[in-house]
C-alpha cells in the first residue's frame, strides 16, 4: 500500500515538474531555418525596410499561457492567407459538387 502511494506521489511531482520547467531556447530561426537568430537579426539590419519587412507577433499556443514569438516576412503572411483562402474555396466548392450543401 505505501509502495502504491509512493509511486503516485511520484508520478504527481513528475509531472509537477515537467509543467513548470521552462521552454527550450531554441537558437534556430524564422521559419525553421538553421540560421542562427543573431545572423538574421543582423541581415534585417542591413536589409532594405521596403521591399519585404520582416513582421513578428506574439501568441500563446492553444493550451498555454506562455506567449511565443514569430517573425515572418510579409510575403509569406500574404501567401500563407492566400493559400488558407484556396483552401476554404475548395473544401466548399467540392461540398456543393458532391451534393451537399452547406447551411447558410
Amino acid at each position: 500500500m505505501n509502495h502504491l502511494r509512493l509511486v503516485a506521489f511520484s508520478l504527481v511531482l513528475g509531472c509537477i515538474a515537467a509543467c513548470t520547467a521552462p521552454a527550450p531556447k531554441s537558437d534556430t530561426s524564422i521559419d525553421g531555418a538553421d540560421t542562427p537568430r543573431a545572423e538574421l537579426a543582423q541581415a534585417a539590419v542591413d536589409a532594405p525596410k521596403v521591399d519585404d519587412p520582416v513582421i513578428c507577433e506574439s501568441s500563446a499556443p492553444t493550451g498555454s499561457r506562455i506567449a511565443r514569438k514569430t517573425c515572418k516576412r510579409q510575403s509569406v503572411i500574404e501567401q500563407e492567407k492566400r493559400d488558407a483562402r484556396d483552401a476554404t474555396d475548395s473544401a466548399q466548392r467540392s461540398g456543393v459538387q458532391s451534393g451537399n450543401p452547406t447551411k447558410g
